[in-house]
């Protein structure tokens, strides 16, 4: 081999080695900044809870065997007035029964900000679960969609997956607390979704979509729901496929 042959191979084989590097670097820093994200999530969330929830009994509806019946019941009181202090994008408090989905939910004017920030609106690749910018605040749409990331751990959305996968039954219940009022919400449906579709994240839902909702569903949740209802839509990314998990619940209360 000539001595230009051989300068050529070691630079090649130099620069490989520099882009592993600086690849190696990266990998690293992406490790560490996500270390970072969900340990300061983590700790937003249990400062949250910490400062702003009081629980008290309530009396509210459940359905069982067909017959809804009043019952004692757990809720929640939360001080609106501290969690507007943290952050005054807030306008709801969701509670997904059986999971960790227990966090104040905010809005802002796009679909895009909170993808990565957090609830003190610190720069945070967990983002924060928030209601589509196009929904009423009051959540008296026809279908109002909340948007949260799937973060591979337990905070967000990301226990979706799991609730898609079985691991919580066939009833599960949805809780809005508003400053006012409490909205209770009966899952129906939960299903893969792609990204292309919009259907099922549009405030204007028609039977037929609600349907075809049912019917995609991987989970029999066994609900009768029609283009009356009011529906609560959850979207969240998959990260297996570029599916979405989208989950949707009927107002009953």
């Amino acid at each position: 081999m000539s001595k230009s042959k051989k300068k050529l191979t070691k630079f090649i084989l130099n620069i490989c080695l520099l882009i592993g590097f600086v690849g190696i670097i990266y990998c690293v820093y992406s490790i560490i900044n996500l270390y970072k994200d969900n340990n300061s999530t983590k700790k937003m969330i249990e400062k949250i809870q910490l400062e702003v929830i009081e629980k008290f009994p309530v009396t509210s509806a459940k359905k069982d065997d067909n017959v809804t019946q009043t019952q004692e019941s757990i809720d929640l009181t939360l001080d609106f007035e501290k969690l507007s202090k943290i952050n005054n994008d807030t306008v709801a408090w969701i509670k997904v029964s059986g999971t960790n989905i227990d966090y104040p939910i905010v809005q802002t004017t796009n679909n895009n900000y909170y993808l990565n920030h957090s609830f003190d609106k610190t720069k945070n690749q967990n983002g924060w679960p928030f209601l589509n910018s196009d929904n009423a605040k009051d959540f008296s749409d026809h279908n109002t969609i909340l948007f949260g990331h799937n973060t591979n751990g337990t905070t967000m959305f990301s226990q979706l997956k799991d609730i898609y996968n079985g691991k919580y039954g066939t009833s599960i219940d949805i809780y809005i607390y508003l400053e006012n009022e409490v909205i209770q919400y009966q899952v129906f449906s939960i299903y893969l979704e792609e990204p292309t579709n919009v259907s099922s994240i549009s405030k204007f839902i028609t039977s037929d979509i609600i349907s075809k909702s049912i019917e995609k569903s991987k989970i029999k949740f066994g609900i009768d729901v029609s283009d009356k209802d009011y529906i609560l839509t959850l979207s969240t990314c998959n990260n297996v496929t570029d599916d979405r998990i989208i989950m949707q619940a009927k107002k009953v209360i």
